[in-house]
This record gives C-alpha cells, structure tokens and sequence, in this order.
C-alpha cells in the first residue's frame, strides 16, 4: 500500500496549497493558521514521503521511467474528478485499486544470453570467458545483476616480442640476448606448447638534439671506431614473431650497437610501432607479451618539438618494407596516456626490464599501464629469461576484469568471488590475484541506467591483457505500447472506434456515415451536400482542399503540422530565417519587446513561500503567415538587421575606425583592414613599405612635398629609434592607427650608414676590455689605498703608544 500512501501524499499536497493560497489572502488574523497548516503539512508530508517508494507521474511514458512505479491504462479507472496521477502508483496499489492485471504496464528487466559457450582449453578453441554475449532491456535506476565465470586454460599460446636499447651503452647485452632465444622458449615451453618470439630495435629519432647529424656521426655514430656500429635509427623490427629459436638467433646474430646524444631514449615511439603494426609483428590470438630493455629514460610528447617535430603522434603503422620507421621525423613521440590506451585496446601485457639506475622511474610509468611489471635488469641483461618467467607467473596469477568505453548513464560495478577466499562487493573493477591455471574465479556485474537510451548501447567487458571478451548491448524500457481499441466510444460520439497507438496517443476511425475530429460531423448520401461542405475548405485560385495541407471537416479545415488560417494558407515556419532561427528568434511573447520583468509566487507544503522572478528576453521578431513581422529596433527579412550602432563604435566613439561601413551594427572594413572596428591594418610593412622608402631616402624638410603622391594621406612622424617591427635592409618603420580619428601613423627612423659588423664587433670587444681593466684597476687601486690607511693608522697609535711609556717613565 506504499504506492497508495504516496497518492494519498499527492492529494493532500493539493489540498495543502490551496488552502495555503487561501489562508494568505485573509488579514493578519490568519497569519497564525497559515503557519499552523504549514506545519502540519511539513509534518504529514514527511511521513507520507517517508512511506510511500513511488514518485507519482502524469503519464504512463514518466510513470515507467520512474523506479518502483506501474501504470494502469485502464479505460474507466479514475473517478470523475480524479488527477491523473492516480494512475501512477507501485503495482500493487493499482492491484487493490481494482486495475486489471491486462491493464497494467509493469515493464520488467530483461536479460537474454546470445552466446554463452563452455569452458574449454582445446587449443584449436579456447574458451576462458563466458558467457559471450548477452543482451539486456532495463528499467531507469533498478539494477541488473549477472555472473561472469572465468577460468585461465592450461596451454594458453605466449606471443613474445623482445624489444630492446641499441644504445652504446648496451652493447654487452646484445651481444647476450642474441645467445638467449632457445632459453627463452625451453622456459616457456614449461607452461604452454605454442610459443613464439620476436626482436625489435630502437635508438632515437635522427635529428638533432637526440643524435648528431654530422655526414661521419651518421654513418658511424659509436665514439669508438673500432667496434662494430650502425646508424642511428627510431624503431626497426628485426625479427617478426617465429616459432623457430634458430630463426630468430639467426635474424638478430647480425644486429649491432648503434648510439645518441641524449639518455633518453625513442622507446614510446617503438613500442607505439610495436603495438600497432599487427601484421609486420605477427601478433596472434595469444597472451601477448611485450619485453622492453633498456637502460636509459624514454622520450615523451613534446619532446619532438626541440627537434621541430610538432605533430602528435598517430597511432597508425608508419614500417618500410626493411622494417624501419619511417614516419619518426613528421611525428611526436607519444604520450603516455596515449600508449596505455593503445597497449590496452591490444591487450599487450607488458615487462619493462630496466636497471637498477632507472628502476623507480619506471615502477612509476607500469602504474599508468594497465598489465605492467617492472623487473631490474643486470648490466649484461643476463638474467633476462629468469625476469620473462617470473613476469609470466604474476600476469597469469593476476585477474582483473574490467569494460571500456561504458556509454553514458550506464553504471556498472563487479563484486569478485576469488579462490583465497578475498571477495569485494561493488568495486569499479573485478581483482583477483594468485589465481593458479584451472582455477575457476566467478564475478558478480551489476548494471543499471540513470537516463533512457536513445538506441542501443554496446560495451565489452574484457580482462586486462587477453583478446575474450564479454559483449553487452542495453535498451532502456521507456515508452508505453498499446493495442487496445473501443467500438462506439463516446470519446468518438458514439459513431466510431477509439483505437491506442501510444499511451496516451489516440486515434480515432469513424462510421462511414461520420467524420470530424471526434466523428461529430454526419454526411449525408446526398453528394451535393457534400461537395457543397467541401467548396467551403477551398481558397480562391486553389487547385487543393484546405491548400494541401489539412483535412476538410465539416465544411472547416482541420490543418496539420504548423499550418494554421481558414485554408490552411500559412505556415508560421516558412519565414526567412537568420542563424537558422525563424525572424531571429520568437519572443516568449508581445511583451518581450519591452523585456518586463515577470515574478511568480509558489507555496508548497514546506515552511517556506518561494518567489522567482526573472526578465523575459526580448526577441527580434515573429512568423505571421510567411512574412516576419520585426520588433523594434530590427529591419530586414527575417529581422536579422540591429538599428543600434553601439558595436561599431571605439572607445573615442569613432564608428569603424572611419575606415569602414556600419551595418546592421557590424563594421564592414574597407579593403586593406580588418577587426571588429576595422582598426587592424592588413600587412601594413609591405603596403607602407614605398612610403617608408621615400621617407628616409629624403631630406627632411622635402618628405611631404617629395612624398606626397606616394604616402597619400598618412602621417609621418620621425622618431629616433634603432629598431622598428617593419623594415628591409635599409628602411625600419612601423605603421599604426591613431585611435582618435583612425588616420594612418608611420613611425620611421633614418638609419644610420653602413657598418661594418665585424669592425664593430672586434671595437666592441677591445673597449669592453679596456673599460673593464679600468675599473678592475679603480678598485685595486681603492683597495690599497685602504690597506696603507689602515697600516699607517696602526703606525700612528704605536708611535702615540710610545710616547706615552715615555712620559710616564
């Protein structure tokens, strides 16, 4: 009966503010029953509140979208004199109140499994996810729960991609790693029949800062000639994915040291290449692991623009047919937000084996990187394999179930029931760890929607690091569907069929004998009288009933859409439009004109009476029959013209600078300037640069006369300067607009004579030096003379010291 209690609540707030209304009507006598209904309305509205779970609604459309509630579309339900909103109330009120359980529109979730396959680790068709794909139907803010099982199969595929620093400095380690490709597959061959491993190569980006551009450092980069060396290169992939050891030894057997200036390395830009260029690497349907070794820092975006690279990165595939990336000079390095996104999109389970020197800055970098382990690396990267196993056993122990791109007003969180006997309700994402092969883990997801769906909305749910994932679509019940129909309803006169489309969207079909918009109207046989009732929907010099659009009834023109007249003749939506608004843009109403200011008063069943007020916005005109009718102070076909001229206006109430036309209260600059006022000049140094010329190659007292016919109507006004913004060679000069009346001002300077730089330079220098020993040799010198002050002060007392022994004796 909460449903009820909440109708009831509904009632009561009626009759609570009408006799609020009432009772603020009275004189000050009533003052005192105006607060005692205040508060025993605050009072029983809060109980019935509290009770009462559904929120009455005036349709079926907001009742359904409302949680808890149901609607009765019951013909005869309400009472004469009942609201609307007695329809709306939790299903079982509606029950009590003799609704119809076929008159009811509950609409429930719903949840349908497409594709749910077992569990299987038959390596042609492994299966570690289910189920696979489930469509659900929701209702706004009730929330959806299901079961998402996952169990790691035993001999999983591992695809392997060794991506190392062929910087100077790790020389030694090459010369390990090309030793090391059947270790790697006998240690991972322990946990899975189907490996495959792969080698890359990056150094940085040839352009200084990053490497030195010189003819010999570019064929031979290393500082000592006589080890073997290669030319500096981003990214190069040496080896594609192989399940051959003695391959991939034999590929990288021939791969040397190459070197860079910096420390910094161009290993985003490898690892982007990498991650994207799925062909050229060779990634398969496998636990795809990426080896990063290094024992230098990487490069990031922004770092490019020291080189002049200023386009980001784009995340495509950039590899010649030698396997280099080609495209590292047109674009930045990438961000780091940017890498994540793409590695995880991949799911690439990434290890960065890095030095102790670095080992923090990259334990930092994995906590941005979903599926990321950081490993300390020997000087001679001899303990790599020992690093990929035990990186291996973390990845695969580690679960965390995840979605992306949810859409949005869906919400979605995961309760994890994990095997050591940790469980989490209601988290962001699903965690377990130390989870061993064959070890099923099971995930509750809950899933609601705050706001109805457009369409159909898809998102997946995925664990980190592996290619399965779950596919979700969602559709939100939202509107109200009826097929129901009555047979001389009296809402048609009793003379057709009352028929629902949407509720509440009616149609109505009547009698073959009636018409009209509720079948009022009666034709008769006589086909006279009809085609007498028809030439009255018919304007003169018309081809069309009621112009084409609309419907003659009765003799009248019943119009459809916008149309609106006797005949259906206008249409209040065929205006000129401005900005794509009809007449730029319709006034709430007459009054907007004038902008007035409107205030409405509401008292609710709370202790307070709230008063709103607010200036209703004056619009530009409205749509009468086709033609727009302007308010004041706007002209032109669809009033899109402002009489003011305020905004053509400076500050010194000059309109466009005087260099332009005010229309429609916009400047309209004439050919060579531009702004908002006409007040910029457009390349004023090469459209005043003759001028400037005829002025300083002139004498002074003849610059107008001489320059008259060349500069025309601008001032000139010499000033002493060394530099000025627009000059060639010979003439420095700027050009500026005098803000009081917008004549042209060209400021110049006559320059001086040719010099020498490098006299002036080397006579620079030596003064500078002279000056300077100058002063040095000041300050020596003041020292001294310090120094002998303080010496002969000290002479002065001995001497006054003695006598003074003299005298006494």
């Amino acid at each position: 009966m909460h449903g009820g209690l909440g109708w009831r609540q509904s009632h009561f707030g009626e009759h609570c503010r009408c006799s609020l209304l009432r009772s603020s009507s009275h004189t000050m006598g009533g003052s005192w029953l105006t607060l005692a209904l205040l508060l025993h309305c605050a009072k029983l509205g809060g109980i019935l509140a509290w009770r009462g779970q559904c929120k009455p609604k005036t349709s079926c459309k907001e009742c359904i979208r409302s949680p808890g509630c149901a609607w009765c579309k019951q013909q005869r339900f309400l009472k004469p004199g009942d609201l609307t909103e007695l329809r709306c109330s939790d299903a079982e009120t509606l029950r009590s109140r003799n609704c119809s359980e076929g008159d009811l529109i509950n609409p429930q979730p719903i949840k349908e499994t497409l594709k749910d396959s077992e569990l299987q680790s038959n390596s042609q068709n492994v299966v570690q996810l289910r189920p696979q794909k489930l469509h659900f139907k929701l209702r706004v803010g009730v929330l959806q729960t299901f079961k998402v099982i996952f169990k790691r199969a035993e001999g999983y595929p591992i695809d392997l991609y060794y991506l190392m620093d062929l910087s100077n400095s790790m020389e030694d380690d090459l010369e390990n790693v090309k030793k090391l490709g059947q270790k790697i597959f006998t240690t991972l061959k322990n946990v899975t029949h189907a490996v495959r491993i792969g080698f890359g190569s990056f150094v940085d980006k040839v352009a200084l800062p990053f490497v030195n551009t010189g003819s010999e450092k570019l064929k031979w980069p290393c500082p000592n000639t006589e080890k073997p060396c290669q030319s500096a290169f981003s990214f190069k992939n040496v080896q594609k994915l192989t399940d051959d050891p003695k391959e991939f030894e034999r590929s990288i057997s021939q791969e040397k040291i190459s070197a860079n200036l910096d420390n910094a390395e161009a290993g985003f830009d490898a690892m982007m290449q990498t991650v994207v260029c799925q062909d050229q690497i060779g990634w398969g349907n496998a636990m795809r692991i990426l080896v990063y070794a290094s024992d230098g820092t990487f490069h990031t975006a922004g770092d490019g623009k020291m080189a002049g690279i200023y386009f980001p990165s784009d995340g495509k595939c950039h590899l010649n047919t030698e396997g280099f990336y080609d495209k590292s000079l047109d674009h930045d390095y990438p961000s780091v937000s940017h890498l994540a996104q793409v590695l995880s999109a991949n799911n690439i389970n990434v290890l960065f084996a890095v030095t102790s020197t670095h080992f923090e800055l990259y334990k930092e970098l994995s906590k941005l990187i979903p599926q990321s382990l950081v490993g300390v690396l020997r000087d001679d990267s001899s303990n790599v394999v020992q690093l990929i196993s035990e990186a291996y056993q973390k990845l695969v122990s580690n679960v965390i179930l995840d979605h992306q791109e949810a859409p949005f007003g869906l919400n979605i969180s995961y309760s994890s029931h994990c095997i050591d006997g940790v469980h989490s309700s209601r988290q962001r994402r699903g965690e377990c760890h130390s989870v061993k092969l064959n070890q099923q883990i099971n995930f509750t997801v809950t899933l609601s929607s705050t706001v109805c769906l457009d369409s159909t909305k898809v998102f997946a749910i995925k664990l980190q690091g592996m290619s399965e994932e779950l596919q979700v679509s969602v559709d939100t019940h939202c509107d109200c569907y009826c097929r129901d129909q009555e047979k001389q309803s009296p809402s048609c006169s009793n003379h057709g069929t009352l028929m629902c489309v949407t509720l509440w969207v009616l149609t109505r079909s009547c009698d073959p004998e009636h018409t009209g918009e509720r079948c009022e109207c009666q034709w008769k046989k006589d086909k006279s009288t009809a085609l007498s009732q028809d030439t009255m929907c018919w304007q003169t010099n018309s081809s069309q009933v009621c112009s084409g659009h609309g419907s003659c009834e009765c003799g009248h023109c019943v119009c459809r859409g916008q149309r609106k007249g006797q005949f259906c003749q206008c249409d209040d939506t065929s205006c000129d439009r401005h900005n794509n608004l009809i007449c730029g843009g319709k006034a709430a109403q007459r009054d907007a004109v004038r902008g007035h200011v409107t205030s409405q008063c509401v008292c609710v069943c709370v202790c307070v009476c709230v008063c709103l007020s607010a200036r209703v916005s004056a619009g530009k005109g409205t749509c009468n029959c086709g033609v727009c009718e302007c308010f004041a102070n706007y002209t032109g076909p669809a009033c899109q013209c402002s009489s003011f001229r305020n905004k053509c206006q400076t500050e010194t109430s000059v309109e466009c600078s005087n260099h332009g036309l005010c229309r429609c209260n916009r400047c309209h600059c004439q050919p060579g300037f531009y702004g908002e006022h006409c007040s910029q000049i457009e390349a004023p140094c090469q459209e005043y640069l003759a001028c400037a010329r005829c002025v300083t190659s002139s004498e002074e007292e003849d610059v107008h006369r001489v320059c008259n016919r060349t500069c025309g109507a601008v001032k000139l006004i010499r000033i002493i300067s060394t530099w000025l913004p627009c000059a060639d060679t010979k003439t420095p000069f700027k050009v500026e607009l005098d803000s009081r009346d917008g004549s042209i001002l060209l400021f110049y300077a006559h320059p001086a004579g040719n010099v020498d730089i490098t006299t002036v330079i080397i006579l620079s220098a030596v003064l500078g030096v002279v000056f300077l020993g100058i002063i040095f040799l000041g300050i020596y010198r003041l020292i001294l003379e310090v120094i002998y002050q303080i010496q002969y002060w000290k002479f002065k007392k001995k001497q006054q010291e003695k006598r003074c022994k003299h005298w006494k004796m």
